[in-house]
């Protein structure tokens, strides 16, 4: 395994224990800074993932540096970072909503962290269940951050792992 996936399994497993950490002790500062980490890499790998298929459609012999062969996992990291991702993602906005609910900015308050996460899941899932719904504006604006980030997620960053693990010939 070379030294960009070491890289990207550690920050991964960083950023899940980190954002975990920060619903069980209610510090939604913490869960903050997981979501913006998170968020720049997505756009980050989905920016590079234009350019890069981009110079190779105009330019067959474009040969891609090897710093940007680091930022794109191989299959097997890349399906944990996937998974670790979403799972950030999904831990991280519940510890926001666990402090917004001292403020009950939801329609039904949440009883427990698991209704937090289970809010958020949902949510970065795109299901809409409907059992809680946010009341407040700035409880509205951290659900569409959320669902911005799911959509980020899951149109932009599945169907790049999706497509590169169908790749059958080459490990990269």
């Amino acid at each position: 395994m070379d030294q960009g996936n070491k890289l990207l399994l550690l920050a991964s497993i960083i950023l899940v224990t980190v954002s975990g950490f920060s619903v069980w002790n209610s510090l939604w500062w913490l869960g903050l800074i997981c979501i913006v980490i998170a968020e720049i890499y997505l756009v980050a790998v989905l920016a590079l993932a234009a350019y890069r298929s981009d110079k190779v459609s105009r330019d067959s012999n474009f040969e891609v540096p090897n710093w940007m062969n680091n930022v794109f996992p191989t299959r097997l990291v890349g399906c944990f970072v996937v998974i670790s991702l979403l799972v950030t993602l999904t831990l991280s906005f519940a510890s926001l909503y666990i402090a917004l609910n001292s403020s009950v900015p939801f329609k039904v308050p949440f009883n427990s962290s698991f209704d937090a996460i289970y809010f958020s899941y949902v949510t970065i899932s795109t299901l809409g269940y409907g059992d809680f719904s946010p009341v407040s504006d700035l409880a509205k604006s951290v659900v569409l951050l959320q669902l911005s980030s799911g959509l980020l997620l899951l149109v932009g960053v599945f169907p790049l792992l999706i497509s590169r693990i169908s790749k059958f010939t080459s490990n990269n």
